[in-house]
């Protein structure tokens, strides 16, 4: 659940969700990779690197180390780098007037939560597309997707 809050923005009710979780098993890395993304997400850099050095004294007394991901949060969070898999500017991008006013016409609400559903074939510009509509937008590593928070739901 925490994963879909971080997707659509909500990363307060995600922290909420994870600060609960994680003291029930504090050698999870995905509890405390979804907690510093969280943290990070609402510019709280330091407490995520609090809970980073917690979860390498877990994961120590377990007899592991903190993965990748762990350290490349640990790392953004230190330097005050938010967390997005989004370039922070997309190379050459034309010929998407189109679809970007689809975006904002679909993102456009009067206080209620939207989300913009971006998808196509692989290569197609769906993170170019989401990092010029740069503003609450994420990419879904694991499937492909780009999402574009705003403030409802409507499928582009």
């Amino acid at each position: 659940m925490a994963d879909l809050e971080l997707l659509i923005g909500d990363h307060r009710s995600a922290r909420d969700r994870m600060r609960r979780a994680l003291p029930t098993d504090p050698a999870n890395q995905r509890y405390a990779e979804l907690l510093m993304r969280a943290l990070i997400a609402g510019g709280d850099g330091v407490g995520a690197s609090r809970v980073y050095k917690s979860a390498c004294t877990a994961l120590a007394e377990a007899g592991y180390e903190p993965g990748s991901v762990l350290r490349r949060l640990a790392a953004r969070a230190e330097h005050g780098e938010p967390v997005s898999s989004l370039p922070s500017r997309p190379g050459g991008f034309t010929g998407r007037a189109g679809e970007l006013k689809a975006i904002e016409a679909a993102a456009a609400g009067t206080g209620e939560r939207r989300a913009v559903w971006i998808s196509g074939a692989p290569g197609v510009g769906k993170t170019g597309l989401a990092s010029r509509r740069r503003t609450g937008c994420v990419t879904g590593s694991r499937t492909g997707s780009s999402w574009c928070g705003s403030t409802g739901s409507r499928r582009t």
